[in-house]
């Protein structure tokens, strides 16, 4: 076994490694940020595994935290193991920082937190692990939790690390946290497994809520490409809508159906539509292989609207495209659904910023927001529920920086009596919109 060193800004991190793999790309776009931090690998066969102990260099300026978690004497054990998985490409000599900088911003924002949690008497032993150099026996068999690997169903090297994670989990009673997988089929009868990122349904049903209760059904339609997938996303899209509208019909909405090869042509696609009173439009598209036939629906029906005023709901696809921008955000007044949101310019995340640049001599990405909220979240959960916690605390109502926490129970399709556990889930997603020149929650 050899061990990685990484000079992030002033602080040492050290993350184990074994042998080689392929590498792992994030589907995530990283953000600019101000310093590239200096990297620096060394190798060697006698150090310890990082326990993710920092050097205090200053007092705390986080206000502090506001939860209505209650602990409870005979549940709370002074510290927990729990084993951190990401992919840090230990194996290249050459470390890209475009390859692997996500990754340690999302760790500095675990490390930060850590310290927090500390001054709240919450105890961790955080081991960290390459994801890429990664083997089950490296594993304290002493585990309570296990956050990670990274994970898509694009890559498949990813996805059988996970599935074995998953199940070493179930077998030894250890809780699972995937922070970036997403799926509504992951496992199943697995209460050990919490899925933090809501699956696609979470993310249809929540535009319709928000829908439902601003607008008329006979106000809005679907878009969808014609003769696809997209197909199954109206079934349930229709579905939904006729529970938040008590209603009984099965086609509630209209359809716009659009074929992929004729939208740049001059054809009217939209015009009827606006002319008989839609003012909203759903677009299900999520998949960045979607995002020019996105960017051509978008530009259409900007150009077809004429003066009327209509509403784009959509997914995160359109806050991360380059192929959309802020013409578009302001004309088509595009509302999307997100499971988290920064807002830099408040007071929490100043001071987070500042705390980060202290630390590491750089600034931080979404991803050290990230990080630093689900270590909050997990830490406090694990802390005070155990390895059940998913099943014993639904809400956390803390103030976290970038999203929030409501985890519920997913059980089978049909199950009414509720009885056919899948696994656990955080279902929280806010709604933005674009006012004033940017994106807020609404």
């Amino acid at each position: 076994m050899r061990f990685l060193y990484i000079l992030f800004g002033s602080v040492l991190l050290v993350v184990t490694s074994c042998t080689p793999t392929k590498k792992i790309v994030p589907v995530q776009k990283e953000e600019v940020v101000e310093k590239k931090p200096d990297i620096v690998i060394n190798k060697t066969n006698n150090v310890k595994v990082d326990t993710l102990t920092l050097q205090d260099k200053s007092k705390t300026i986080f206000p502090p935290p506001i939860s209505t978690i209650e602990k409870s004497a005979s549940s709370v054990i002074s510290s927990k193991n729990i084993a951190l998985i990401l992919p840090f490409k230990s194996d290249l000599h050459d470390v890209s920082v475009n390859d692997n900088l996500w990754a340690l911003q999302y760790y500095a924002g675990v490390k930060l937190a850590a310290k927090k949690l500390e001054k709240e008497g919450i105890n961790l032993d955080i081991k960290v692990h390459d994801s890429d150099n990664f083997n089950i026996g490296d594993l304290n068999p002493q585990l309570d939790m296990i956050i990670g690997p990274y994970a898509t169903t694009a890559r498949d090297e990813n996805r059988t690390l996970f599935q074995n994670i998953l199940d070493y989990g179930k077998k030894n009673k250890v809780l699972v946290v995937s922070p970036f997988y997403s799926n509504s089929k992951t496992t199943e009868n697995n209460p050990y497994y919490l899925q933090l990122k809501p699956n696609l349904r979470e993310y249809l049903s929540r535009i319709v809520e928000h829908i439902s209760k601003n607008y008329a059904p006979e106000d809005v339609a679907i878009i969808l490409r014609d003769g696809s997938i997209d197909d199954r996303w109206n079934e349930y899209l229709q579905q939904q809508s006729a529970g938040f509208y008590n209603k009984k019909s099965t086609q509630l909405l209209d359809v716009v159906k659009v074929n992929p090869n004729t939208v740049s042509s001059s054809n009217s696609m939209f015009k009827a539509s606006v002319d008989k009173g839609k003012k909203v439009f759903i677009l299900p598209n999520y998949s960045f292989q979607d995002e020019v036939f996105v960017s051509q629906i978008l530009n259409k029906l900007n150009n077809e609207k004429g003066s009327q005023d209509i509403i784009v709901y959509g997914m995160p696809l359109l806050l991360d495209s380059e192929k959309v921008g802020v013409s578009l955000y302001n004309a088509l007044q595009i509302r999307l659904v997100v499971p988290d949101f920064l807002e830099r310019n408040t007071e929490r995340a100043r001071s987070f910023s500042g705390n980060f640049f202290y630390d590491y001599k750089t600034s931080p990405s979404k991803y050290a927001f990230e990080g630093y909220d689900m270590m909050l979240f997990l830490g406090r959960g694990i802390s005070t529920f155990g390895k059940e916690f998913p099943k014993k605390s639904s809400k956390d109502n803390s103030q976290f920086l970038q999203t929030n926490y409501s985890v519920q129970a997913v059980y089978e399709d049909g199950d009414d009596s509720f009885t056919k556990l899948l696994f656990y889930e955080n279902k929280h997603l806010d709604i933005i919109g674009f006012t004033n020149g940017r994106f807020r929650k609404i």
